[in-house]
Formats: C-alpha cells, sequence, structure tokens
C-alpha cells in the first residue's frame, strides 16, 4: 500500500513565540522557524541570528540603545524578506515577537 504522508507546517503559535519577551527566547524562536525551513536562504537565517547575538551582546555591555538599533536592524531585514524567502506567518511571528522584545527593552 502507497500512502502519502502529509507534514503539518509547525509554525510557532504567538503564545509560544512569545512566552517572554527576551532575547534569548527570540534567538529561539528564529532558530526553530530556520529548522523548520520557513527561512529558505541559510544565509539570511544566519545573518538574523547573528543580529538577535549582537543585540544580546550589547545587552551584556549595558548598551540598551545599541542593542534596541540592532533590533531596529533586525526588524527591517524581516520585513525586507518576509515573503521571498521568510513565509509570511513567520515572519509576522518573528517581527511580533522582535516587536514585544522592543517593548520590553524600552520601558
Amino acid at each position: 500500500m502507497n500512502s502519502t504522508r502529509v507534514t503539518q507546517i509547525s509554525t510557532p503559535t504567538m503564545e509560544e513565540c512569545c512566552r517572554d519577551s527576551s532575547v534569548m527566547s527570540l534567538h529561539a524562536c528564529v532558530e526553530r522557524v530556520a529548522r523548520e525551513r520557513h527561512v529558505d536562504d541559510r544565509n539570511l537565517a544566519d545573518t538574523l541570528l547573528a543580529m538577535v547575538d549582537a543585540t544580546q551582546a550589547a545587552l551584556d555591555r549595558g548598551k540598551t540603545s545599541a542593542a534596541l538599533i540592532v533590533l531596529g536592524a533586525f526588524t527591517h531585514a524581516l520585513d525586507e524578506q518576509t515573503g521571498r524567502h521568510v513565509e509570511p506567518e513567520c515572519g509576522e511571528y518573528l517581527r511580533q515577537h522582535a516587536d514585544h522584545v522592543i517593548r520590553a527593552l524600552g520601558s
């Protein structure tokens, strides 16, 4: 018997993606989306992850304003690539998660 297996895309729900407003949580979300191939360009995924890492490095140095600038670049890159190399629904999840982190850092 030849059966076709349907694989459902496992995108993070908003609750899973934005469970907290930490940079680590955003990093995990980007990794998950990349691992599940919702980002079809590995270089882009690596770039997004590097931006999140740079955000954390800035925070580790006490440079919140620099972290916010890097997150702004992250959201700009994400906006540019959503619908191209990032599936629209996942791009929206990542964008909302990044916005959640930005709001937390700005308060």
